[in-house]
This record gives C-alpha cells, sequence and structure tokens, in this order.
C-alpha cells in the first residue's frame, strides 16, 4: 500500500468540513453538545495543522492547550482567541500527555464552540494568505 502525504490544503478543507458540520447540527437533536464539541475540536485540530504544515513546524501534541503554545512559537495569538481555547481544552483532554480528563458539555456551550471554531478558522485563513 502506497503512503499517501496530505497537504496543508487538505488539512485545511477537512477543518472547513468539521466546521461546516458543527454549525449545521448546532440546534439538531441529532447530536449531543459532546459530538458538537468535538466537531469543533477536530476543525480546531485541522484548521491548525494546515498552517503549521505549511510553515513546516509541528506543535508538541495535539491537545487544544498544546496546539495554543505551539503556534505562540511562531506567531501571535490574540488573547481572546487563547483565552477561549485554553477553556476548551478544560473540557476534554484524550491526548494529553499526562492525565485523561473529560467534562461533558451543556447546550448552552455550543455556541461558544462554534464561535470559537469561526475565529479559529479566521486566525488560520489570514495567516495562510502571509506565509507564502
Amino acid at each position: 500500500m502506497a503512503y499517501v502525504e496530505s497537504t496543508w490544503q487538505d488539512f485545511y478543507k477537512e477543518g472547513t468540513d468539521f466546521l461546516r458540520t458543527s454549525k449545521g447540527s448546532m440546534y439538531s437533536e441529532k447530536f449531543s453538545p459532546e459530538i458538537i464539541y468535538n466537531l469543533c475540536a477536530m476543525s480546531i485540530e485541522k484548521f491548525f495543522m494546515a498552517l503549521f504544515i505549511k510553515i513546516n513546524f509541528m506543535p508538541y501534541n495535539h491537545t487544544l492547550v498544546d496546539l495554543v503554545e505551539s503556534i505562540k512559537v511562531k506567531e501571535e495569538l490574540d488573547p481572546e482567541l487563547e483565552r477561549r481555547l485554553l477553556y476548551m481544552n478544560g473540557f476534554q483532554e484524550i491526548c494529553t500527555m499526562e492525565q485523561y480528563s473529560r467534562t461533558i458539555p451543556g447546550k448552552e456551550e455550543i455556541p461558544f464552540f462554534v464561535e470559537t471554531t469561526e475565529m479559529v478558522n479566521s486566525y488560520i485563513t489570514e495567516k495562510l494568505g502571509k506565509a507564502s
């Protein structure tokens, strides 16, 4: 079987797809807040990975806090976006090297997750345009 290398464009498209799905499921009873959180977290990770691949720099790990700390090595990050991402990180740390933890979010958290993911999309889109 041949190995296929993903491009930054592949990751960006996947981030866009996860964001579209999370936005479309915001008011659906078919998707729990936990599922929407995970869709948003996957979207955020994909967007960050698109930029990391484009600038040829890999994150320390893939938790939201690791993505924040890694991007700050190379780029400036808006303090409000950082605060939001660190807040989201507290809900599910499944990739952490220390200890697994999980908090199930409520429905009231869904708009915050989607808005934060949209903010990440805007941030990464801008950075990708400058990283030519």
